[in-house]
């Protein structure tokens, strides 16, 4: 049988599974991850899939592999502000 190599790949978020069956040993060895990509959205819609500054596909995150899928970073973190549930609760009134 024969099994692909994989470099600097990220498998994450798949319906059957991440990095499984004859690929599983793959994680983890040459820069492959599976790790929410943290890609813009709505931070910038002429680029959805671009990735945030925070994201471990970014090259500044990802070691040796440079960036990791076709766009680089093209948009700020998100940000995340604790809360209580009350406080939102609020929000909807």
């Amino acid at each position: 049988d024969y099994v692909p190599e994989f470099q600097c790949c990220n498998l994450y978020g798949n319906a059957g599974g991440d990095w499984t069956g004859p690929i599983a040993d793959h994680l983890g060895v040459d820069g492959n991850i599976s790790l929410p990509p943290e890609f813009c959205g709505a931070l910038n819609d002429s680029l959805p899939y671009a990735l945030q500054a925070d994201s471990p596909c970014a090259a500044a995150n990802s070691g040796d592999c440079g960036t990791i899928g076709k766009y680089d970073v093209e948009c700020g973190t998100t940000a995340l502000e604790s809360s209580s549930w009350g406080i939102i609760k609020t929000l909807f009134r």
